[in-house]
């Protein structure tokens, strides 16, 4: 679950626009640090997914939930944060 988690969150970060050129700002943190930042447990982290519909899943974790819509063409995820 944790690699899930990085993955959906490293996603999220490549897709912002105002983490483009996170690496070259001094005060950018990691993601040790966000996570001890919001006293997130990554490592402790219980992710649990719902069916809502075919191919429409919601994963409710730490921070909010995300909804996955698995179809023909691609995987959508929208994160509620």
């Amino acid at each position: 679950m944790r690699k899930i988690l990085q993955t959906l969150f490293i996603t999220m970060m490549i897709g912002s626009p105002g983490f483009i050129k996170a690496d070259h700002h001094e005060d950018t943190l990691n993601i040790e640090q966000l996570a001890q930042a919001f006293g997130w447990d990554l490592e402790g982290a219980e992710i649990q997914s719902q069916k809502v519909a075919d191919g429409l899943y919601v994963l409710f974790g730490i921070g909010g939930n995300i909804a996955v819509s698995i179809g023909e063409d691609g995987v959508l995820i929208v994160d509620d944060q």
